[in-house]
């Protein structure tokens, strides 16, 4: 998958890329995730995260997770998959997505990532 988000950089696509991470572990995960986007997407894509102060807690204190699946290009075509991005999820889970090529639904999302940013609740890493 690193080759691909590679040639989309050299064509000039935009990348945002929303890592997850656990609380106990978010340094070090963010840094894992960074690792296996490979350096050149790492560098030049806009890599987000939800930061833990921000996120809403139970009762326990728990913090809730990103858990979000999604693609989109050009605010036209968007892709929402229960995969994550990992091997185990592309080459050997079932997972079952959707593509939708059209319609309000992907530029919409591409909104909703302009206002969590702006809001602070994504940030950079």
């Amino acid at each position: 998958m690193g080759e691909e988000l590679e040639q989309s950089l050299e064509r000039g696509i935009v990348l945002r890329i929303v890592l997850g991470d656990r609380e106990s572990h978010s340094a070090q995960e963010i840094d894992r995730q960074r690792q296996q986007l490979g350096r050149v997407v790492a560098a030049r894509a806009s890599l987000l995260h939800w930061p833990s102060e921000r996120r809403p807690r139970d009762e326990q204190g728990h913090a809730g997770l990103m858990h979000v699946k999604a693609a989109v290009a050009d605010s036209r075509v968007a892709f929402l998959t229960s995969a994550n991005l990992t091997e185990a999820a592309l080459e050997r889970n079932m997972e079952l997505g959707v593509l939708i090529r059209g319609g309000t639904l992907p530029a919409s999302i591409d909104r909703l990532i302009d206002a969590l940013l702006e809001s602070g609740e994504l940030q950079g890493v």
